[in-house]
């Protein structure tokens, strides 16, 4: 621990700073307003893709699995088997498809910008088509709403609308959407939100509502009923152009901007980022691939990570980060990566194997179980778990 301290202070002179104050520092929390190391990372099972997209999901039988793509495959990682993995992806699956993956009336829904829309039955060891769906549909984005999933900016046979929102009959419990097409008698239905020139960019379950962001406007979508179904109402025009730099935040919306990270409930608009951070964030703004920045929120500590693209990769590297009850910025290191995602695994082990060099099989010989019952000692030790 050190002295009590605010957060990270980069736009001032060093000598002006209080004793304990910061001007650099990397891996580090605030908790009650001291510095603690952050917490490790360990493995979990080797992957055959890179893990551009993931999601965890339960099946109906209780499995866990971890649905990652590299937007030219899908795959399905047991979580509690090793990482035994089935490759789920389609037949007629188009390569380097921006993917979402989404868990809807707990039927995995998969949705490819280049492939059309998907759910997966564990017992069948492929995805299929959605039922209802055109063949020649395609949408940017896709979100589970209510019993309902909402489309935006699609593709169709006539030509691609940027604008345009559709969203499918209501589900039964326990299973997907069966139809698209509107009609008396279900609450399929479509609307345009283009009153503004952006395109639609993502779309985020929060609270009651869903929240359509736009390259340059947020709107809401709210369930009324019949005869409506579905009512749009434009609420700002605060928007992003990054598709990963939207996020639920404990009922409200976080958004990412070039210059700004604010949170939204609908209603009224709040800036996290003060003068030290967005200096950071035009870093990240002036790199050629900022498009791809990407937030995540831990809803388990109460923190925001935002990540800037590493030059000349399309992986991911350190993070701002922001401690909503200590009200801190920090920094935080990673090696290279594609993001974050939530999950339940197997209990942390105590200790992790060494990585460097690997131990010769050859070089490592047990005893067998035998009226001693002991074993001979490894001839070097194993490195230590970090933990908070």
């Amino acid at each position: 621990r050190i002295a009590p301290l605010s957060s990270l202070n980069t736009d001032i002179v060093p000598s002006l700073l209080p004793p304990g104050a910061l001007t650099s520092c990397s891996n580090f929390v605030v908790e009650d307003q001291r510095l603690r190391n952050t917490r490790g990372v360990y493995p979990l099972f080797p992957i055959q893709i890179e893990p551009k997209w993931m999601i965890q999901f339960a099946d109906p039988a209780g499995i866990l699995w971890m649905i990652i793509s590299d937007g030219s495959r899908v795959h399905a990682y047991r979580v509690e088997n090793a990482g035994l993995f089935i490759d789920i992806s389609p037949l007629d699956w188009q390569p380097n498809s921006t993917v979402q993956l989404l868990v809807h009336n707990n039927v995995l829904v998969v949705n490819g910008s280049a492939s059309g829309l998907f759910f997966w039955d564990p017992g069948i060891n492929s995805l299929v088509p959605a039922p209802g769906w055109p063949t020649d549909w395609r949408a940017k984005t896709v979100a589970s709403y209510r019993y309902h999933l909402v489309a935006c900016n699609v593709t169709d046979d006539t030509g691609r609308y940027p604008y345009l929102i559709r969203w499918s009959t209501a589900a039964e419990e326990g299973s997907i959407p069966a139809s698209w097409t509107p009609a008396a008698d279900n609450e399929a239905g479509d609307d345009l939100l283009g009153e503004t020139q952006g395109e639609i960019i993502a779309a985020i379950t929060a609270r009651d509502q869903l929240m359509i962001v736009k390259e340059d406007s947020i709107y809401s979508l709210t369930y009324i009923g019949q005869p409506f179904v579905m009512q749009s109402t434009r609420l700002g025009d605060l928007g992003t152009r990054m598709p990963r730099g939207v996020c639920e935040m404990r009922g409200q919306l976080a958004v990412l901007t070039q210059d700004d990270c604010y949170l939204t409930d609908g209603t009224h608009f709040e800036s996290l980022v003060n003068d030290r951070v967005r200096q950071e964030l035009r870093k990240i703004k002036n790199r050629p691939q900022y498009r791809e920045s990407s937030i995540f929120y831990d809803r388990w500590r109460n923190r925001l990570f935002i990540f800037g693209v590493e030059l000349e990769t399309d992986l991911l590297g350190p993070a701002l980060v922001f401690d909503v009850e200590e009200n801190a910025w920090y920094i935080r290191t990673f090696s290279p990566h594609y993001g974050l995602a939530y999950g339940y695994t197997q209990d942390a082990p105590d200790v992790l194997p060494p990585t460097e060099p690997p131990i010769p099989e050859d070089a490592v010989t047990w005893d067998t179980w035998d009226d001693g019952r002991t074993w001979d000692e490894l001839s070097r030790s194993w490195d230590a778990y970090l933990s908070l």
